[in-house]
């Protein structure tokens, strides 16, 4: 039914666009034998009128000479007072717009300019902002390695502990993180048996790993927060947004331990898979959400705040009392920085007074190969001199020569031939009559 009713309504649509062309063409015949009709009449109309057309340029013209002798003849009888007032007026009006379109100009000038000027200023601003910036991070940077450098002084050294986390058979956690402890050759070859279409073992490393850099991380937060010890404001900082982007790369992981989980519960015959397994997964996913979640209350916690917050100001007050140390210890730290770039130039300098002293040398053995080189090519001038004078007496003997072999060529022409031709055949016919007589 419905292919019957698209065909009913193609062939409509078929026979509307007939129908269109149909009318097209129609009007375009129509339209060409209009043009045809018109240009005909128009040419008609033209011939008829040409005539008249050219009488009233005629007459135009007549009048437009009468008008300007007349306001000639106004003037000079004394009676043009109007017309020159016009003329005034007129001039006064251009000269208005004139200055109206000057001052647009020049208004428009300024307000370029003026862009411009907010441009550079931002520019400008920019820049000092940066410049600023760079300051300011270079002498937190220097700062900071002051700090370093007086720790190590004081023997108070701080390092961040990354505690490995064992999922696996033999470690305390393993009571708490499964009821069914195992040992980690067993772990290992599970993995490798199932890990090739489960891929709930890939992502549970993954987590492992994370977790345990966070629990690592959040041990070192406490300690920053814990009283009596002395840290900076940016390695608070730190530690806390490092904390936070791992909790959240946990949250995200999980979520996709619990697709896989979902996925093997929808397929257990395909991944072979038992319900105490499954129940391990699934409690493994909770404990490590319900850590991850702690730690998040813990860092969002008042108390956690408002101890960050002190810290803050103590690190402020600690480092408005260390900048007259830092001060000095920069200064010295640039003095020093200044003398190894002025030894670095000058042996920079002595390095390119020995290269140009070698360029020299080169250059003289150049200047000694150049001046052997012209002898040379003397020399051989003076022998091309020469083969070129033997070569002028050569072609005058071959002159001389060819001049005898054309007079060789004419003495040797066929009727002289055949005449000494005939004259030896008659001195052999008498000697043979004579050798045969006698």
């Amino acid at each position: 039914m419905l292919r019957a009713q698209r065909e009913k309504r193609g062939e409509r649509e078929r026979e509307r666009e007939r129908k269109r062309r149909k009318g097209r063409r129609e009007r375009g015949r129509r339209d060409r034998q209009r043009d045809m009709k018109e240009g005909e009449g128009r040419e008609r109309w033209g011939r008829e009128r040409g005539g008249a057309r050219e009488r009233r340029e005629r007459e135009e013209n007549i009048n437009l000479s009468i008008c300007y002798w007349l306001k000639e003849s106004e003037r000079g009888e004394g009676g043009g007072g109007k017309i020159e007032k016009e003329d005034e007026k007129k001039s006064e009006r251009k000269s208005k717009r004139e200055d109206e379109k000057k001052g647009k100009r020049k208004k428009r000038e300024r307000g370029r300019d003026k862009v411009r000027g907010q441009k550079e200023g931002k520019r400008e601003r920019k820049e000092k902002r940066e410049r600023e910036r760079r300051v300011v991070e270079q002498k937190q940077g220097e700062g900071e390695r002051g700090l370093e450098k007086e720790k190590k002084k004081r023997g108070k050294k701080t390092e961040r502990k990354e505690r490995t986390y064992r999922v696996e058979g033999g470690a305390k956690r393993d009571k708490d993180c499964c009821h069914t402890p195992r040992t980690r050759t067993a772990w290992e070859a599970e993995a490798s048996i199932m890990s090739v279409e489960d891929p709930f073992f890939v992502v549970k490393g993954e987590v492992q790993k994370a977790l345990s850099r966070a629990r690592g991380l959040f041990e070192r937060w406490e300690e920053l927060l814990e009283d009596g010890t002395q840290v900076s404001r940016d390695e608070l900082d730190w530690s806390t947004n490092e904390l936070r982007n791992c909790l959240r790369a946990i949250d995200w992981d999980l979520e996709d331990l619990s697709e896989t989980i979902s996925i093997v519960e929808s397929n257990p015959g395909k991944f072979r898979l038992g319900d105490n397994e499954l129940q391990e997964r699934r409690d493994f996913v909770e404990r490590t959400r319900k850590s991850v979640q702690e730690m998040k209350e813990q860092l969002s916690s008042p108390s956690a705040v408002a101890q960050a917050e002190k810290k803050n100001r103590q690190a402020l007050i600690s480092s408005g009392e260390r900048s007259t140390g830092l001060e000095a210890h920069l200064v010295s730290a640039n003095s020093r920085y200044i003398q190894e770039q002025q030894e670095q130039q000058q042996l920079i300098m002595q390095e390119q007074d020995e290269q140009l002293e070698l360029v020299s040398g080169s250059i003289r053995v150049l200047k000694d190969m150049s001046g052997r080189i012209g002898d040379e090519l003397d020399d051989q001038a003076v022998m091309l001199e020469d083969f070129g004078d033997e070569m002028d007496q050569t072609s005058s003997r071959m002159d001389s020569v060819l001049k005898k072999l054309e007079k060789v060529s004419h003495m040797t022409s066929s009727r002289r031939q055949w005449c000494a031709i005939g004259v030896l055949v008659a001195i052999m016919i008498v000697v043979l009559i004579l050798f045969f007589a006698l």
